[in-house]
């Protein structure tokens, strides 16, 4: 692998939090495969110096903008802690005000 400067290559890692689908345009059911998409071309574009990768946290049984912001707080939260890495840079992505 090409090297930076630096000589690392940044791991980004993009946390959807949209939900998965109840009727809004936001819905990962729409956006989920434009993800994977776009995280597809950055590698390859930006591959000598990052790394993307994308997570969609979601809860199924969510039907309301309320169930989704709740769900959401608890899980990003809940990854935080448990699953993060100090080499990777995240990023969220949401609906939410």
């Amino acid at each position: 692998m090409a090297e930076l400067y630096c000589g690392v290559i940044v791991n980004v890692e993009i946390i959807s939090i949209l939900p998965l689908d109840f009727g809004v345009a936001s819905a990962l059911i729409w956006t989920a495969p434009a993800f994977e998409v776009a995280v597809e071309a950055a590698n390859k574009r930006y591959a000598t110096f990052l790394n993307f990768s994308v997570v969609l946290m979601y809860n199924a049984s969510d039907r309301t903008c309320e169930d989704v912001s709740g769900d959401a707080v608890r899980n990003v939260s809940e990854y935080y802690y448990t699953k993060t890495n100090s080499d990777t840079v995240y990023a969220t992505v949401s609906s939410i005000k």
